[in-house]
């Protein structure tokens, strides 16, 4: 143990405690157009459907079988068929991100001061999209709103934007 204890305390110093400053949300500023000006494939390829068709709505995304089979056989499970669109899973940073996440991220900063991935795609930038529970609520209008960080888990954080974007006229 001796000779672990001055390893473990070189470990903890190189690995660990982060100093960055995480900020749950961040408001978003201008962009130019909106999410309605894009497109992406359906989950089976067979066609391109514009994002101008779900103006007003929402929708809810690996391969294509495993996101089918997760929904019909786990959540929700029991042989559900989804009614709606499901499209393609997308890369949201790097060379082949989707133009879609660089337009979100456009408008919105970075909800981190410190940005390192141990994931593996080039070139890693600043406002780089940190974990796959990274969220974007955008308004009425298909412009980013606000940003909110990874650790923000819930409705109940997001409620006070939701309710100032539903009264929106």
């Amino acid at each position: 143990m001796s000779r672990l204890l001055p390893l473990l305390m070189v470990a903890t110093t190189v690995i660990g405690p982060s100093h960055s400053v995480i900020t749950s949300r961040k408001e978003c500023g201008e962009v130019t157009g909106d999410l309605y000006q894009f497109s992406a494939k359906t989950l089976n390829g067979s066609q391109t459907m514009d994002f101008e068709q779900f103006r007003g709505k929402q929708e809810p995304g690996v391969t294509s079988d495993e996101i089918y089979n997760g929904i019909r056989y786990v959540r929700p499970g029991g042989g559900f068929e989804p009614f709606f669109t499901l499209f393609k899973k997308v890369d949201v940073n790097g060379d082949d991100e989707d133009p879609i996440f660089t337009f979100l991220k456009s408008g919105c900063e970075y909800t981190d001061t410190d940005y390192s991935s141990s994931l593996f795609y080039s070139p890693l930038r600043v406002g780089d999209i940190h974990w796959n529970f990274e969220k974007f609520l955008l308004d009425r209008t298909g412009k980013p709103f606000t940003r909110y960080h990874p650790s923000v888990v819930g409705v109940e954080p997001l409620m006070e934007d939701i309710n100032l974007l539903l009264s929106a006229s």
